[in-house]
């Protein structure tokens, strides 16, 4: 039995070119579909947070427009993590991950760098510069960072290998649903509710973003150095300036977490961050 995916069945939807030059023409139509999907879920997404929200959300049109604002990015944030978490799975198992992880491709792994790259365009545009405000500098260097190391992807450069950044996604379901929790009105989430996911939200970003996340680093690292020939000069030092990056973000988030925790623990009282 298969447990990777190869093909690309959208590719076929392409209205043109019928001969594209490169992958980045090659996909471009699903790139122009996922940064819509995106959009479209954006604005779904008040049915979903009225839903489970209630009078709370609804009365934050009017109260605390900004903050209605956040919880509608954060429906879009859990649905794209879980899916990137979960298409992790058939990239993982595919052959190039292993045999070709650097120069390889293939037209799954084309769907899925479509897929997150859409996912960014409308994560930079929308969230990052329109709400500027709420999400600063931190979160606007994160996604024009993500936005250029995943478009080098359909280069191809470490197309295979993708999943293995993806697979941080695993924690953020998590930390979206903790912002949610901990902003509610107190008494409409059961404490117990909270905590489990407070579990899982430090456990997941530990080991996925932390642990995982240095080793993926270093071992791409060391994959990509005797390639660089077949590359632009510049390609590997912005790259790797940019994935250390990610990680110093990476650790001051969980060190913020860990302090939260903390102060959960004893009792004290602590301000709540974006």
């Amino acid at each position: 039995m298969k447990w990777y995916i190869n093909s690309d069945p959208f590719l076929a939807l392409r209205p043109f070119p019928e001969n594209p030059s490169n992958q980045l023409i090659e996909h471009w139509h699903e790139i122009v579909f996922f940064t819509i999907f995106f959009h479209v879920i954006m604005l779904i997404a008040p049915i979903i947070n009225s839903k489970y929200f209630g009078k709370f959300y609804d009365d934050l049109k009017t109260n605390d427009p900004m903050t209605k604002i956040n919880y509608d990015i954060r429906i879009v944030g859990i649905i794209q993590s879980t899916i990137s978490a979960l298409v992790c799975i058939p990239m993982f198992a595919h052959p190039q991950f292993w045999e070709n992880p650097v120069r390889g491709s293939y037209p799954f792994a084309g769907l899925i760098a479509s897929f997150i790259i859409g996912y960014f365009i409308w994560d930079l545009i929308y969230c990052c510069i329109g709400y500027y405000s709420i999400f600063g500098i931190e979160y606007l260097f994160h996604a024009a960072g993500a936005l250029f190391v995943f478009g080098t992807t359909l280069i191809p450069f470490c197309q295979p290998f993708l999943c293995a950044f993806l697979i941080f996604e695993l924690s953020t379901p998590f930390v979206q649903l903790h912002w949610m929790f901990t902003r509610s009105p107190k008494g409409m989430w059961s404490d117990k509710l909270i905590t489990i996911n407070g579990i899982f939200l430090i456990t997941s970003f530990f080991f996925s973003r932390i642990i995982w996340g240095v080793y993926a680093t270093i071992w791409s690292f060391f994959l990509c150095y005797p390639q660089r020939e077949y590359y632009p000069i510049w390609l590997l030092p912005v790259v790797y300036v940019l994935n250390s990056g990610f990680q110093f973000l990476n650790f001051m988030w969980f060190s913020k977490m860990i302090k939260l925790a903390k102060r959960t623990i004893s009792g004290g009282s602590s301000k709540k961050d974006k």
